[in-house]
């Protein structure tokens, strides 16, 4: 069983897919997705731990793809609030279980200069950054920091510059050090 943070984004919505394809290991997959109306939540019963099947012991991995993605300096309370305290949530849940559920958590390449005592002004990689020191007390955990993702589902963010490069609207640049890799 495996419970995917993020469902309904780029990330997420991969792996959600990739983990219902894989036929071998016959995963059953919970998504959970952001509700407009109440931000980033778990449904009642996983945080509270009465799902009916996601009870102690039940849930093999935790992938959690769910984080904000701004890079525009605002909104830094919510940024916070959905890459730290969210993931906070996420891990004190886990660590409750006293079950053997493994964490994939999704991080970004940026957050390295944070661990590497570099300075940067990257309010999004400094929130991704703390989410990783939560998500190290975690005893089964897993810390992926990927470069920029791009694929289907990604609307909002690093995909925008080609959907603006095609119709010949891309006013500005970047200088050529950013990393790209498909969602798949």
């Amino acid at each position: 069983t495996a419970i995917v943070s993020g469902a309904a984004g780029c990330v997420g919505r991969a792996v959600c897919i990739a983990l219902m394809a894989d036929t071998r290991s016959n995963w059953t997959v919970y998504g959970i997705g952001r509700n407009a109306t109440s931000g980033v939540r778990f449904p009642a019963g996983v945080l509270n731990g009465h799902g009916a099947h996601l009870h102690e012991g039940y849930v093999d991995a935790f992938f959690h793809c769910a984080g904000n993605t701004r890079h525009d300096g605002q909104g830094q309370k919510e940024q916070w609030d959905d890459n730290v305290k969210f993931t906070s949530s996420v891990v004190r849940w886990l660590n409750s279980l006293h079950a053997e559920t493994k964490l994939i958590h999704t991080s970004t390449a940026a957050s390295y200069l944070f661990h590497n005592e570099r300075q940067t002004s990257n309010f999004y990689a400094l929130s991704k950054a703390a989410a990783e020191w939560v998500v190290v007390s975690h005893p089964r955990a897993v810390i992926l920091q990927p470069c920029v993702i791009l694929g289907p589902g990604d609307t909002k963010n690093y995909s925008l510059l080609f959907n603006l490069a095609s119709k010949g609207k891309l006013t500005t640049s970047f200088q050529g050090s950013i990393e790209f890799g498909y969602v798949r």
